[in-house]
Order: C-alpha cells, then structure tokens, then sequence
C-alpha cells in the first residue's frame, strides 16, 4: 500500500523508538545544552553524554528519551521522571507519562488523562477518558466522542468535531471531513479546502499532500509549490524532501528540483546536512550533496542529533559520530 512508504521517515523512527535508543532532545543547564542519548544494556535502560560516558547507569526496564530536560522512567509499573543527572523529579506515580511538550506532559491514573507541569503539578486534572496528545503550538487535541482541541488550562478552544485531526504545526493542523483532508487554523476554521485524499503536517512552509495517487506539496495558501508526480515522499526537513518517482529513492529541494538522484532502496530525513540512505540492504549517510560520509554497513539507523546517531547491527544498537565511529558500541 503507498500509503505506508510515504510514512518513510515515522515507520523508521517508530521502529527504532519501539526497540532501541534514538536520541530526541536536551535540556538546558547553567546557559549549555546537556544531552543525554538512551542506552540498553541487558534489557535494562540508561543513558549516557555525548562522548559516550555512562551517566546514569542502565537500570529501568523502560524510559524514554529526555524531552525538555526530563525523561520519563518506569519502577514496578509505575511512571515517573528523571533529570539529567539521573535524579528523580517526580517521583513513580503515573499508570503512564508521555514526554513533555511545551513544559506539559500527559499522563494517566485511574483510566483517565490529564497533564503534569515539570514540577509535578497537576496542571490539568485527570478528566479525559478516552485519549489524548501532547501540547504543540499552544494546543492539545483530546478525544471525546470526537477530537477537539484545548488550550494550556484545559478549555476546549476548538470543540470536539473531527475524527482525526493532526497537530498544529506552523499554524495549521490538518482535518478530515466526509474522506476528505484539509487544513484548520487555530480558530478552528477551515483555511484550505478539505480536497486531497491525504495530508500531512507543514514542514518548512510546505505540506505533503495526496490527490488522485500521487503526492506533492503545498503553501500555506494551498497553492501547489511541487505539484503531485511522486509515488512515494516524505516531508521537508533541512531543506530537502525524500521521494520517489518510481522504486527508488532521491531527494528534491523546495522548488521541486531534483538535486540527489533517485537510486537509494529508502531514504530518511535530513537532520544537521546527513540523512540515512539503504543501499543493497545496508545504511549509511549522505550529505546534502548526495556524496556519502558514512559507508553503508548498519541494519538500520535514526537521526543525528548534536553529532550523534543511533546504529542497529545485528540486532544491537549503538552510537556513532558523524565520521562513522562508535562512541557507544552495540549493546541490548
């Protein structure tokens, strides 16, 4: 099914999240940025620095990874969070905790949602039963009998109407109405028409959208930029989008120009100029260029961030550089 391939980048990364550590965010001490990158050693996780010092030694059966200074952590099926330097915050208290977005994060107790400041005050009680999602941009979408969004106090700003809106990105989410996709502002109303079988959120001013089985992209006004040729794509990241006309994978820049030709087996995004490609099975990393950096030799691979990339081989994952070398060998 297209569809799925044109979640190249989200299959990538939620394989990778589900079994492995893909480093997400830091958290800002003393004016310097402390990064912190999720390890596995023996089924238990822990996390280590950016020259692949262990910081705080692997000992949860489950955390994730650090997102605006604090990273959520699982003790005896309760969730909980830990600073950077492996201090615990707030204390194992959740039936689950989603990472912070926006100083807020979900969580649940008693089969309820709600959301925590980063001190542990209920910011928002638990009042939601069926579901819902972080904060972006201010709003959070929760779900009733249908999906409406809320402000940081917890007052629906747009009532509950759709059944499967995406989050605001760069002013605009995206809705579906009668099979339809379109794109609200933070009103609530409709600023692009709901015309194209699919679509996705704004990226670097432009939206990935489907109409009529091919993908292209689209402005804020709902003007086609790059209009739909391709069978497969991916949203803009660091100046490029991956797509494929065909079986293969190139990269276009924002006027639709062909600038890395279509000859990769997949493609992800680029993040700080690299982006993983899949070559005869393996993958390695290109620069915006198209020259490869990093030879293809993992199984699979996730994002630099700050210089630092996740590495799957044979089933273990470790960290790499952007020269290719490992500061933290493979482990599980």
């Amino acid at each position: 099914m297209k569809l799925v391939h044109c979640f190249l980048t989200l299959c990538l990364l939620a394989a990778i999240g589900g079994a492995a550590p893909v480093p997400q965010s830091g958290h800002a001490d003393r004016g310097q940025l402390v990064r912190r990158y999720m390890i596995i050693e023996n089924g238990k996780r822990g996390f280590i620095d950016r020259q692949g010092r262990v910081v705080i030694p692997a000992q949860y059966s489950w955390a994730g990874d650090f997102s605006e200074g604090l990273a959520q952590i699982r003790i005896e099926d309760k969730y909980g969070y830990v600073d950077p330097s492996g201090k615990m915050v707030i204390h194992p208290q959740f039936d689950w905790a989603g990472p912070f977005s926006e100083g807020l994060a979900l969580f649940r107790t008693q089969g309820k949602y709600g959301y925590i400041s980063n001190s542990g005050q209920i910011v928002i009680p638990a009042r939601f039963e069926v579901w819902a999602w972080d904060f972006s941009e201010g709003l959070a979408r929760v779900l009733t009998s249908s999906v409406g969004y809320i402000d940081t106090q917890g007052k629906f700003v747009i009532p509950p109407q759709f059944v499967n809106p995406g989050q605001f990105h760069e002013g605009l989410a995206t809705v579906k109405i009668r099979g339809w996709w379109g794109y609200i502002n933070s009103e609530g109303n409709i600023v692009i028409p709901t015309k194209y079988n699919w679509g996705w959120g704004f990226s670097e001013g432009l939206a990935m959208v489907q109409l009529g089985g091919k993908f292209g992209y689209i402005d804020k006004a709902g003007n086609w930029v790059v209009p739909p040729r391709f069978e497969w794509a991916a949203s803009f990241s660091d100046g490029r989008a991956a797509v494929a006309t065909s079986s293969e994978w190139g990269f276009i820049d924002a006027t639709g120009k062909m600038v890395i030709p279509e000859h990769f087996q997949w493609a992800s995004d680029f993040t700080e100029g690299l982006a993983g490609v899949k070559v005869n099975g393996q993958w390695g990393f290109i620069d915006k260029q198209g020259q490869t950096v990093i030879p293809p030799c993992y199984d699979r691979v996730g994002r630099f961030v700050e210089g630092v990339a996740p590495v799957e081989v044979d089933n273990k994952w470790g960290y790499i550089n952007t020269r290719g070398e490992f500061i933290w060998k493979p482990t599980n």
